[in-house]
Parts: structure tokens; C-alpha cells; sequence
């Protein structure tokens, strides 16, 4: 079926220096007899190299001299030919084998369907005359596209084999390997019985014998492709062919091109049925991720993170291929021991510096001269919780604006130097990958967002009250006592955490309070009357763990979805701080204790045990005298919106949206009452 050509218009035609914007057939109008005006094939023959991107440079230089010169008319038909020569050829496609060399928001370069039937009809006049093989190769893949007239298909598979074997070159083989694609696949469709498809494979076939000795790069693999793909050649002998080449790369320590011949040599024994082949050729394939490995190690120094890498990946491809699994365990136990040293090599990206003495001077004054109580509500209460609507919009802002920076996927790495979790790529069109990615980078740059508050607000503040009334244990009582979020008996676990945390011990903090996240959240789930166990088939009861609590909508309804994603952040995300895992296993070092994440979940603890005591003091009317000082916080200034100081812009936003927060508490924490 004929196609019907594009009939968008154009005001003003673009540059005819570079095939950007050219627009459909309504800006070429060129007939037999206007080509024949110019000789436009000595102005191809003047080309660098005989393929159509270097025809294309040659021709809209000369259209853009015509035009400068006033010819319209030449311009026109360089700008004609230019066109069909900046055609993008993608032989994997193929539905539309052809696409725009240039496209933007605001335009593209040509496509096939731009070309109207007048169009086509000059093309098939001046097709016999053309003599270079690759233009001539384009002319007739165009009229075979729009028309599907055989005698086009065959005349380009002509053109497409000759323009290849011009183009020839065992080292720089991507130059005419999509000629040669483009013929196999254009005679495909011809017939694979026919004679056009038969001479194409026989010059694969052939290409593959005459290089077959001396290859020592992938110019092998793309020609098996090519069988393959068409399902042609002798399996068992390409089988062997593809062995010795991965042979070949394995004694070069080229293990990605071993890699290649490996799992070409399993697909062709696979092909001819021998099971046993096949298995080995994949095995072998998944040691040469051993090989990688082993060369990272022999580096001077060695480099332990890209080993384990390697590792990590040989032992999946080991798992997948059958091997014995005494040899996964040995690489295993490798990848364990690179993990380890790996730790070392990671080091550290610094941002621009920022001064932070002014907001750390203003957050010291919002408790001064304040009494101990009222200093812990004001800690609690003057700074906000991330906001996880306005974190998602941001985080989707960026992807878009800075789509370089989220294209690649990336994992989170422990203090063993594990690998505990992937993030897809933000650019990716699965919905279901598109979301997790969201969500892994929303908890990265809540870390930037915890950092950042822990220095401007939390940890001078703490420190503040601290000189200022040194507390004992006893003076958080008031805190702690008849509590929703501290279950009975569990009191002094909390006073005790969290005075800790005033007095810089965050070890005994984490050791104490964060391992209670998961009971207080039972205990007020509880008392609101939600079943937090389930039974199992054999009348068991067993308690919801804090990963599925934090995942009820119970919970969102009583803390507020802002209050949740902090909690999941901080203590069940891989892509977070994970601590209450971290904790429960024993995989927190000593001095990860006394870090900045740490420190945010003391706040946040703090801030949870605070919301239900001003709830009660407003409900009873008896003031404490902290709310109308609360309204009193100053308002922090902004920074521009460079994107690398986004995450220090949305904490000083946030440091000023904390004010009166005791007067806007979330409307879910109504059994934050005396009364529960």
C-alpha cells in the first residue's frame, strides 16, 4: 500500500547548510530536467568517503553556495538530494528502516514519507544513471518503500552489496555493515528461496570465511548475527567457528569480545541440538566475567569495586548456565572478600561550598532563653518534614531538565561493600521500573535533605540545649509518660534514647530506641483498633513486621503520608538509610552511629513523642507558652536554582515552612489524644 506523503508547510525554508528542518516535497519541486541542469554527481564523487553521510556534507554545502550565489533553483535541487542522502539508516527497524539524521523540539531533518509523488517519480527517472553504489542503494530503497515495486527492492540489493564491498575494511567493519544488513534484510522480504536472498547470505557466508583466520575483533560476531537472525549456515560448524574465535579473545584477555563468541557458540549448538556443548559454551561465557575481575585485580593498585562487580555478575551468569555449585560458592566467597576492600575506593563528591553560620547562629536563638521543655517542643516543631509530593514533582523536574544525569541506573552499596539494591534508569518506559526508579532517587535526595538539616537546624539546637540545661534522664518524663507512641514498660527505653541524643551518644540512642520503631508503631496501631498480626494456616499468629506496618494505609491515615515516607526512608529503604535493618542485623559499624542520618531519626523520634504532648496541651487549652514563640522563627533566605544546590534550597525552604508547626498539626493524629 502506498504511503501519502507528509503535507505539513513551512513559512520559511531553513538553512540549506545542514539537513536540519527540511520539510516535505512542497520545498524540493525538482523534476528530471532540473537535475539534469547541474552536475550533482561530481559534486558526490567529491565526497571524502562513498557512503551518504559524507554525500550529504558534499551536497548541502553546495546548495548552500547556490543560495548564496542566488540560484534558487539549485538550491532546491541540492537541498532535494542532500535530503535522501541524510536519511538515518537503522537496520534493526524494520518497519522504518529510515529516520531523521536531526531531530528536536522544534523540527526535523527528512524521512521517507516527505517525499511526494512527483518526488518519486523523478527518483525512478534518474535511478539507472546514478553511478555510486551507496546513493544509488538509497534512491532505490526510498521508491521501494513508498511504491514496494519489486524491480526497487532488487535493484537495492544490488546497490547494497556492491556499496559494501566498496566500503570493506576488516578493521573499521561498522563503515559497511549496515549496507550489508540493509541487502540481507531488503531480500528477505523478496523471498528466502529467491536468488536476490540467496547471493546475500552467500556474501555473508563468504565474508565470514575470508576473515575468519586473521579476526581478531567482532567483525565475526556481526556476520553470525546475520545468519542467525535469518536462521542460515551450518549450525554445528558456525558452532566451532564461534568457539575457536572466543578461544582466540580469551588468550588476547579481550573477555568482553570472549564473552560475545561464547554465547554465539552456545546459541549455534543450541541451534543443532547439542545440549551438552551449549551448557559449557554458556558456563564458559560467564568465566570471562572471572577473567575482568581478575584483571581489575592485577591493576596497580588493584581495583576492588570494579572486581566485585565482575564477580557479582559471574556468579548470576554462573547461576543461570548450570554451573556446579561448589565453583558458584568459591566465586562467591571472592566477590565477598572484593566486597570488603572495596569500601575503601569509594570516596566522596563535594558540591558547592555553602555558608551555613548564619542559619546555624539564627537556629541557636530560636531556643534561647527558653525552659527545657519548651526548647524541646520548639526543636521539634520549628523544622518540617519532607514533603513527599513536592520531593516527587522535584525529582521528575530533574529527569526531565538534566536527563544525562538519570539516564544510567545505579545501586546502593553497604559498608561491606554489597550491592543491597538496583535503581532503574528515571528514563525508562516501564511503568513498573519508572516508579521504583522515582522512588529510589526521592530516598537519595532525602539523605541530602536529612544531611542538611542535621547541620543547620538540628544539631545546633541540640547542642544549644544541651549548655543550656543539661538534662537528666528524669527531666524527659514529660515526654515520655502516658505517651500513644511509647508502649507501656517501654518508657525508660525512650527517656533513656533520647537524652542520650542530647548528650551526643547516638550509639546508645541507636542501640536502644530504633530497634522500639516497630512496637510503638503496633501499640498505636493498636489502640486505633488495627489488627497488626496475621494467621497463618496453621493458627499462628505473627506479628507484622515495621517493612509491612509502614505500608498500611492505617498508618498513612494516622501519621500523614510526609511522616510515613520519613520513617520508610530512614528505617526500612535500601535506597535510604535502612536502620532499623541495619540495627536488627548487626550490620552498623561503630562509627556509622554518629552520623547524620542517625541524628535525623533522633529528631523524628523526638518529633513523634512531641506532636501527641501538644495535641493534649491544646486540647486541655493549657498553654505552654511555646506557640506564640514558634510563630516568632524567622524566615530563612533562599539560594538561586542552580540544580546542585537543589537539595540545600529545599532545606532552607523547609526551615522556614517549620514555623507554627504545633498550631498545623496533621489532621490523622487524632488518637494522639489523653484521652488514648
Amino acid at each position: 500500500m502506498k504511503r501519502a506523503p507528509t503535507k505539513t508547510k513551512r513559512s520559511r525554508p531553513p538553512k540549506a547548510d545542514s539537513p536540519k528542518d527540511t520539510g516535505p516535497e512542497v520545498h524540493y519541486n525538482v523534476s528530471q530536467e532540473d537535475l539534469a541542469r547541474y552536475d550533482w554527481q561530481k559534486v558526490v564523487s567529491q565526497a571524502k568517503e562513498r557512503d551518504c553521510h559524507h554525500f550529504m556534507t558534499v551536497l548541502f554545502a553546495e546548495a548552500n553556495a547556490l543560495h548564496e550565489a542566488g540560484d534558487v533553483l539549485g538550491q532546491r535541487v541540492f537541498r532535494f538530494l542532500g535530503s535522501l542522502a541524510s536519511l538515518h539508516l537503522i537496520p534493526d527497524n524494520k518497519e522504518e528502516p529510515f529516520g531523521p539524521m536531526i531531530q528536536t523540539s522544534t523540527g526535523r531533518s527528512a524521512i521517507v514519507d516527505d517525499y511526494s509523488d512527483d518526488d518519486l517519480q523523478t527518483l525512478a527517472k534518474v535511478l539507472p544513471d546514478i553511478k555510486d553504489a551507496d546513493f544509488r542503494a538509497r534512491v532505490a530503497d526510498v521508491i521501494w518503500l513508498r511504491r514496494r515495486a519489486r524491480e526497487y527492492a532488487e535493484a537495492a540489493v544490488e546497490a547494497y552489496l556492491r556499496s559494501s564491498e566498496i566500503l570493506q575494511d576488516a578493521e573499521m567493519w561498522p563503515r559497511f555493515m549496515p549496507q550489508l544488513e540493509r541487502a540481507v534484510a531488503v531480500a528477505a522480504a523478496l523471498g528466502r528461496q529467491q536468488p536476490f536472498f540467496v547471493k546475500a547470505i552467500s556474501t555473508v557466508e563468504n565474508l565470514l570465511s575470508k576473515y575468519f583466520e586473521t579476526d581478531a575483533g567482532l567483525l565475526s560476531s556481526r556476520l553470525m548475527q546475520i545468519l542467525l537472525e535469518h536462521n542460515q549456515g551450518d549450525s554445528a560448524a558456525l558452532a566451532e567457528k564461534a568457539e575457536t574465535l572466543a578461544l582466540r579473545a580469551e588468550a588476547n584477555k579481550n573477555w568482553l569480545f570472549a564473552r560475545t563468541y561464547w554465547d554465539l557458540s552456545n546459541k549455534w549448538h543450541r541451534k543443532a541440538n547439542n545440549v551438552a556443548r551449549s551448557k559449557s559454551a554458556s558456563i564458559r561465557g560467564a568465566e570471562t566475567f572471572i577473567g575482568e575481575a581478575e584483571a581489575a585485580l592485577q591493576r596497580d593498585p588493584p581495583t576492588y569495586l570494579v572486581a566485585a562487580h565482575f564477580l557479582s555478575l559471574s556468579v548470576e551468569a554462573l547461576r543461570r548456565a548450570g554451573a556446579a555449585p561448589e565453583r558458584i560458592e568459591e566465586i562467591h566467597k571472592r566477590l565477598i572478600a572484593s566486597n570488603e576492600k572495596s569500601t575503601s575506593e569509594i570516596g566522596t563528591i563535594r558540591g558547592p561550598e555553602v555558608d551555613i553560620s548564619e542559619l546555624v547562629k539564627g537556629a541557636e536563638e530560636l531556643v534561647e532563653g527558653l525552659s527545657f521543655s519548651d526548647a524541646v517542643f520548639r526543636l521539634a516543631m520549628a523544622h518540617s518534614t519532607i514533603n513527599r509530593e513536592e520531593l516527587r514533582k522535584e525529582v521528575l523536574r530533574n529527569a526531565n531538565e538534566f536527563p544525562f544525569q538519570h539516564l544510567m541506573s545505579s545501586a546502593a552499596i553497604n559498608a561491606q561493600g554489597k550491592v543491597i539494591a538496583q535503581r532503574p534508569s528515571l528514563l525508562t518506559n516501564d511503568p513498573q521500573q519508572l516508579e521504583a526508579a522515582i522512588r529510589a532517587e526521592m530516598f537519595h535526595q532525602a539523605h541530602l535533605r536529612w544531611s542538611f538539616a542535621t547541620q543547620v537546624f538540628i544539631d545546633p539546637v541540640r547542642r544549644k540545649i544541651q549548655r543550656q540545661h543539661q538534662p537528666r534522664i528524669a527531666d524527659l518524663e514529660f515526654l515520655v509518660a502516658n505517651n500513644p507512641f511509647t508502649p507501656p514498660g517501654s518508657e525508660n527505653l525512650f527517656a533513656r534514647g533520647l537524652h542520650a541524643g542530647f548528650t551526643g551518644d547516638l550509639m546508645l540512642f541507636g542501640a536502644l530506641v530504633i530497634p522500639q520503631i516497630e512496637n510503638s508503631l503496633r501499640h498505636v496501631l493498636s489502640t486505633s483498633g488495627v489488627i497488626t498480626s496475621t494467621l497463618t494456616s496453621r493458627l499462628i499468629q505473627e506479628e507484622r513486621d515495621l517493612n509491612v506496618l509502614l505500608r498500611l494505609p492505617e498508618v498513612a491515615e494516622i501519621f500523614g503520608e510526609d511522616m510515613v515516607f520519613e520513617m520508610q526512608g530512614l528505617f526500612v529503604e535500601r535506597f535510604g538509610a535502612n536502620l532499623r535493618n541495619r540495627v536488627a542485623h548487626g550490620l552498623v559499624r561503630d562509627n556509622s552511629f554518629y552520623s547524620n542520618e542517625v541524628l535525623y531519626a533522633w529528631w523524628l523520634v523526638l518529633r513523634l513523642l512531641c506532636i501527641p504532648v501538644i495535641h493534649r496541651a491544646k486540647v486541655s487549652q493549657s498553654s505552654t507558652g511555646v506557640d506564640a514563640k514558634l510563630n516568632a522563627a524567622p524566615t530563612v533566605s533562599t539560594y538561586g536554582e542552580h540544580p546542585q544546590r537543589s537539595a540545600q534550597q529545599s532545606e532552607l525552604n523547609r526551615v522556614s515552612e517549620g514555623r507554627a508547626q504545633a498550631e498545623t498539626l496533621e489532621d490523622g493524629l487524632d488518637c494522639f489524644t489523653e484521652e488514648s
